[in-house]
């Protein structure tokens, strides 16, 4: 028998197929291991459906959160309600922690955000602000000349520990914190 091979992909096949209005003879009815054979659609079909056994489908009523195992495939609606369920928003405001202190610590009582801020002065002296946040520090560029300066919300996890030092000519030092509900 001839061998030919096609260097197309399956889509490409079928178009030239049609357009010819071949009628194709002796395709495998089911895929087999290692054959380079075409096989026809209701052989896939049947081979896809065989695989899938509904019993390894994490449904919305049986839960993500229930089935953390790596065996079985989450439908549509489920990943959505576990999406729903495990996502964050905002609590509305911010709370202040600190107001005019040179340094401040504490711990969160939620997850959010923190937020370190201050004015520089009008003298030359600049200031600066120092943050340890859950054991990270951070540091502010000098800010003089009345300019604002902030250091960028960090994420903070409830129970993080947080603490500030406001070095130099500083006023009007804040930390305010963001919480996620």
């Amino acid at each position: 028998m001839t061998q030919y091979n096609l260097p197309f992909t399956g889509v490409q096949i079928n178009e030239a197929i049609e357009k010819a209005r071949v009628h194709v003879v002796g395709l495998d009815t089911a895929p087999q291991q290692g054959s380079n054979k075409v096989v026809n659609s209701d052989g896939i079909y049947t081979a896809v459906n065989a695989k899938i056994n509904t019993s390894d489908i994490v449904t919305e009523t049986q839960t993500i959160a229930a089935n953390d195992v790596d065996t079985k495939v989450p439908s549509a609606a489920a990943v959505k309600d576990y999406v729903d369920a495990n996502t964050k928003s905002f609590a509305s405001g911010f709370t202040t922690l600190a107001s005019n202190q040179s340094n401040a610590s504490g711990t969160a009582t939620s997850d959010g955000f923190i937020v370190f801020s201050f004015r520089g002065n009008d003298n030359e002296e600049d200031g600066f602000a120092t943050a340890v946040v859950e054991g990270i520090t951070y540091k502010t560029s000098q800010g003089g000349n009345n300019i604002p300066r902030a250091i960028p919300p960090i994420a903070i996890s409830n129970g993080g520990a947080w603490s500030v030092t406001f070095s130099g000519e500083t006023s009007t030092e804040r930390v305010y914190f963001k919480a996620l509900s």
